[in-house]
């Protein structure tokens, strides 16, 4: 329920209150942005309890999880496009992972 957590922060804090939480994403992507995925995030977790507890519709809970998947390779992006440094905020991205022998 970290995404529900995530979506729920993003949703009520402003760009300040989340840059003092550690929320660096923040600081670049416009906050009409941070919305969406916050409320992307908020749906997916009601996705992922909602159909596996009540067994309607149970498809669904991977399909939400599957979001979550794009949630995340969305979290992996560059966050500074200036400063290719800092890209992806220190999370391993997957274009960079070694090859193997």
């Amino acid at each position: 329920m970290v995404f529900a957590y995530s979506g729920a922060l993003k949703v009520s804090r402003s760009r300040e209150k989340l840059l003092e939480m550690g929320q660096t994403g923040a600081a670049v992507f416009p906050l009409p942005l941070l919305r969406f995925v916050a409320a992307c995030e908020l749906l997916g977790a009601v996705g992922v309890v909602v159909p596996w507890l009540t067994n309607a519709a149970p498809v669904l809970t991977p399909l939400a999880a599957a979001g979550f998947v794009l949630v995340m390779v969305g979290a992996t992006t560059p966050t500074t496009p200036d400063h290719p440094a800092e890209r992806g905020n220190g999370h391993a991205r997957l274009s960079h992972c070694p090859r193997s022998p």
